[in-house]
């Protein structure tokens, strides 16, 4: 099985190790680095290729179109994030739905009341807001535009006693939060490798949570769609 990821600046992309562990049958995985959009690939082109596609920022809209999307979250969103070719046409799907359902139910079970909060208001953010809403969870999405700054937020604004505050960055990679917190959070990235957040964060959070897990979540939900798709 040949896969690749499209992105933009993907040197440091996890991806080639995580489908390594994940699909014994994995031949290649190949980082498609492409500088703009009008750069990209016919998808008959790559079809020709690979047996699927991952695909990352900024270009999880670009292909959305040209697919089949079975999903109902996935076509209201907009976006996705995984191709399959296995099948007589090309289907896709945004995994990153799945994780962050499977992140969302595992604390909707763990607490009995819980609030997001959520950093940032691109696709991953909407996203999040489409899963909460589909499992009836309380969601706030603070994007730049409407807050301003959000680098030096003040969290305590939004603590509730009676919930399990969960906040989860959305923001581009170059986003560091240097805010305010109660010391109860648990604070989620949605990007992996982030230096600063792991330096301070876990001393001003109850709980810290790097985004190689959501990678991960991603993976596994992709390579099970892979799988459902052989045709």
């Amino acid at each position: 099985m040949r896969l690749a990821l499209i992105g933009k600046s993907i040197s440091h992309s996890q991806s080639p190790r995580i489908y390594q562990k994940l699909l014994a049958s994995l031949e290649s995985y190949d980082l498609l680095d492409y500088p703009t959009e009008a750069s990209l690939p016919d998808l008959g082109v790559l079809a020709k290729t690979y047996s699927g596609l991952n695909l990352t920022s900024p270009y999880k809209k670009h292909y959305a179109q040209k697919v089949d999307i079975h999903d109902e979250l996935t076509k209201k969103l907009g976006a996705i994030n995984t191709i399959s070719f296995l099948g007589d046409r090309p289907v896709g799907l945004n995994t990153d739905l799945k994780a962050i359902e499977e992140l969302l139910v595992y604390y909707q079970k763990r607490f009995s009341s819980v609030q997001i909060l959520v950093l940032g208001g691109g696709v991953m953010a909407q996203a999040t807001h489409l899963v909460a809403k589909a499992l009836r969870l309380e969601i706030l999405i603070l994007a730049r535009q409407e807050y301003g700054d959000l680098s030096r937020i003040d969290l305590k604004q939004w603590h509730r006693n009676d919930h399990q505050m969960i906040v989860i960055n959305a923001c581009s990679r170059d986003f560091t939060f240097e805010g305010e917190t109660t010391g109860e959070e648990i604070f989620w990235d949605y990007n992996y490798h982030h230096v600063p957040h792991q330096i301070s964060l876990p001393f001003k959070v109850r709980e810290y949570h790097d985004g190689l897990e959501m990678l991960y979540l991603q993976a596994k939900a992709a390579v099970a769609f892979w799988s459902d798709n052989k045709g």
